[in-house]
């Protein structure tokens, strides 16, 4: 998947953003 979490580009899924902010 996109490496960079808060580096993450603006296209990506908002779920997947989140997911990597709070793997929980």
């Amino acid at each position: 998947m996109a490496g960079g979490g808060s580096g993450a580009p603006p296209h990506a899924h908002l779920w997947v953003y989140r997911w990597q902010e709070d793997p929980g």
